[in-house]
């Protein structure tokens, strides 16, 4: 019904009543999703898929992430796009987060993900204090959980890995729990996890085993890590990996050790799974590297 009376107003006004409703969306709660949806198809103007990607984006901002969802269900295209989008503004506020706190793993993580230049959000300028940031950061990152990271494209996934992993070893509470799940949903991408996005969930695994403030943070995602599709934790089993474990299992408390026992279970079953793991493990003099 909406396309019928659009098609009504005069071509000259369209455009006008077109803007005009995009920057409504979320003004009136849920009540105007079905408007909106009934707008897309009308959005062949690559300025008004702009403005409404901004809108979308200040909503997701403001936590209103069940009502961006409802409508970027109905378009692959969008979703992509306001991911992207999302990829950008991350990057933004880990880059600025990093200035005024810097961690071990900025350096590291920019070897195997490097920034790649492109054409910045127009809301990268608005970026405030760091110190405010962190509602509008664990916002972004509830909206990363939900979207369809195996669809994502690769800049994008790079730049969502590179984010989360930085923000993991943020000393905010508050963003190392968000950035803890978002990383999990991101192992659920197996088509867009390589070698290179596993060696950094390892060595930033190490860091945080490293420091006692992080430790069980680190064995909570080398839970997750392990179950990965396609984990590769093959190339990781020398001594560093066994004698963490066995740290674990002797310095943790009831829950470290479940943990670590299960960790430990399913690194075996790899192992004993595919001879070549074996013959990773297994010294030339015939010990281990630490496996026991």
């Amino acid at each position: 019904m909406l396309r019928s009376l659009l098609q009504r107003v005069p071509p000259d006004e369209r455009t006008e009543a077109i803007r005009a409703a995009v920057d409504s969306v979320g003004s009136g709660g849920t009540a105007d999703i079905g408007l909106t949806v009934s707008l897309l198809p009308e959005l062949l103007d690559d300025d008004l898929k702009q403005r409404l990607r901004a809108r979308l984006l200040r909503l997701l901002e403001g936590g209103q992430t069940d009502l961006v969802r409802a409508v970027y269900v109905h378009d692959a295209l969008l979703q992509r796009d306001l991911l992207r989008e999302v990829a950008h503004r991350l990057d933004g506020f880990v880059g600025q987060l990093q200035q005024h706190a810097p961690t071990d793993g900025a350096e590291i993580i920019a070897k195997f993900v490097p920034s790649r230049a492109s054409a910045l959000s127009p809301q990268d300028g608005e970026i405030g204090p760091c110190e405010d940031s962190t509602d509008i950061i664990v916002h972004l990152l509830t909206f990363v959980k939900s979207a369809d990271l195996p669809g994502a494209e690769i800049e994008t996934f790079d730049r969502l890995f590179k984010a989360t992993l930085l923000l993991l070893e943020h000393t905010s509470g508050t963003l190392s729990v968000g950035a803890r799940e978002t990383l999990v949903s991101l192992f659920g991408a197996g088509p867009r996890m390589s070698g290179a996005h596993h060696q950094l969930v390892w060595a930033c695994l190490q860091r945080l085993v490293a420091q006692e403030h992080s430790r069980g943070l680190a064995y909570a995602i080398w839970l997750r890590w392990v179950f990965c599709e396609n984990a590769w934790l093959h190339f990781f089993f020398e001594r560093p990996y066994w004698h963490l474990l066995r740290q674990g299992l002797q310095h943790g408390d009831g829950e470290r050790r479940k943990q670590c026992l299960a960790i430990l279970r399913q690194s075996v079953a790899i192992v004993v799974s595919d001879e070549s793991s074996i013959a990773t493990i297994t010294s030339r003099e015939g010990g281990t590297t630490g496996m026991c």
